[in-house]
């Protein structure tokens, strides 16, 4: 059985859930970056930054040119949730450290 093509319709909700969806996962993995800063093992919450910014990356840049123009506002908020994480994990070694 052969799929029927999506509606303009379909394809918006389809877009808005995977969009709520990857927000999620990035708020997510920057909350376990804060939980393990919490607990003080850097080397993790590092770890986790990092992989972080590299999901972002990826699926940022295996989306067509007209998709990253419309979605730059969204990648720079995903941005600066994972940029939040990386300065709360660096304050907390901070502290740690005196």
């Amino acid at each position: 059985m052969a799929s029927q093509p999506q509606t303009q319709v379909e394809q918006v909700a389809q877009l808005r859930m995977s969009r709520e969806s990857f927000s999620l996962v990035v708020k997510g993995l920057s909350e376990g970056a804060r939980a393990l800063a919490d607990a003080e093992d850097f080397e993790g919450a590092i770890l986790g930054i990092n992989r972080t910014n590299v999901i972002c990356s990826r699926v940022y840049l295996g989306l067509a040119t007209q998709e990253k123009r419309e979605l730059l506002s969204y990648f720079t908020k995903m941005q600066g949730t994972i940029d939040d994480a990386a300065s709360y994990v660096v304050r907390k070694r901070g502290e740690a450290q005196r």
